[in-house]
């Protein structure tokens, strides 16, 4: 099924104009089963464009050749080889995930914390404190795309002290297109896994995750202070 950017329809009011959805397009011209259509040279060249600009801002890279993607058969020398290596892709791979986002949900008016925070709502009325463990973002982030969205009538505060929003009907509108492209992402992104190695994969980055507070012990410990003079 192929994605396109309409204007809201007339029937909504003018405030609610500036929000684009991201509705099915006729399967006509798509893809065998309906299938999005890869992007054309000039979007893959922007894109890797704009992922290698922030890849050197964040200091990761370079990005591996293909004849590098295969695991290392030993972990012998793992402080100066595979682990470094680990660490640096996955610090690439995150970036372009970041800025991969960023750019497709611009194409629905939307920041890809604001559209994790519109998904997140799905489940029901959160307070931004919520949200932020659910997505695994800082508070601060949430409290400035809730702002952003209830700026634009997405979201709604409830009343109460818990300071909890919930999705308007504008904001579950579009929630349809975000998890369109979230799938499409993710396709597109495990392209060439099989389900077996997909779910292994799973598995592996929950086993990091787990290990994440490791990370900051690590950082808030005085291991590797710099001498003073």
């Amino acid at each position: 099924m192929e994605l396109r950017d309409v204007d809201a329809d007339a029937r909504r009011p003018a405030k609610y104009r500036h929000v684009q959805k991201i509705i099915p397009r006729s399967r006509q011209g798509a893809g065998e089963g309906g299938e999005l259509r890869g992007p054309g040279k000039a979007t893959s060249a922007a894109a890797e464009k704009l992922a290698t600009m922030m890849s050197r801002r964040a200091g990761v890279g370079p990005w591996p050749a293909a004849s590098e993607a295969s695991p290392p058969s030993s972990r012998q020398g793992l402080a100066v080889g595979p682990g470094t290596k680990i660490s640096a892709r996955l610090g690439a791979l995150s970036v372009r995930m970041v800025a991969t986002a960023s750019a497709t949900y611009a194409r629905m008016g939307l920041g890809s914390v604001e559209a994790r925070v519109l998904l997140a709502l799905v489940a029901g009325p959160q307070t931004s404190s919520q949200i932020g463990k659910l997505i695994g973002v800082d508070r601060a982030a949430v409290c400035r795309a809730v702002s952003t969205l209830l700026e634009r009538d997405l979201v709604l505060k409830l009343d109460g002290r818990a300071r909890s929003v919930r999705l308007t009907s504008e904001g579950a509108a579009l929630i349809e297109g975000i998890n369109q492209v979230t799938a499409e992402r993710e396709r597109r992104l495990l392209d060439g896994f099989s389900d077996q190695e997909a779910a292994a994969l799973l598995g592996f980055l929950g086993r990091l995750m787990l290990n994440a507070p490791a990370l900051a012990e690590l950082a808030e410990s005085r291991v590797f202070e710099a001498p003073r003079n």
